[in-house]
C-alpha cells in the first residue's frame, strides 16, 4: 500500500474517530454520509470489500479499531485497493504522517 494510500485511511479512521468516539457498527448510509462529508464520492473500497468488516446484520459495517488508541491503527491490513480516494475538489484533514507505519 502507498504512503499516499495509507495516509488517506489514516486520515479517514481518525476523522471517523473524533467524530462519533466508540461508534464501531456503521450503517451503509451512515458511511456513505460520513464519506460525502470528507470529499469521496462513495464509501471506500477499502472498506466494502474488507469481509471481516462485515457485520451479520445486513448493510452494516464494523470498525472494532475505533474502541482503540489511534496510534493502535493497523493500517496495513486495510485491503490494498486504492479506488476510494477523496475527490479532488475536496481536501481531507491533514494528519501528522510521523505516526503512520
Amino acid at each position: 500500500m502507498s504512503f499516499e494510500m495509507r495516509q488517506v485511511v489514516f486520515t479517514f479512521l481518525t476523522e471517523m474517530r473524533s467524530q462519533h468516539t466508540g461508534k464501531t457498527n456503521w450503517s451503509r448510509k451512515e458511511l456513505l454520509d460520513f464519506s460525502n462529508s470528507l470529499g469521496f464520492a462513495s464509501i471506500p473500497t477499502w472498506i466494502l470489500n474488507d469481509k471481516s468488516r462485515r457485520s451479520s446484520k445486513r448493510g452494516e459495517y464494523l470498525f472494532p479499531e475505533m474502541e482503540n488508541d489511534s496510534s493502535t491503527l493497523d493500517i496495513v491490513k486495510v485491503v490494498k485497493d486504492g479506488r476510494g480516494r477523496p475527490r479532488k475538489n475536496k481536501n481531507m484533514v491533514q494528519q501528522d504522517s510521523s505516526v503512520l507505519v
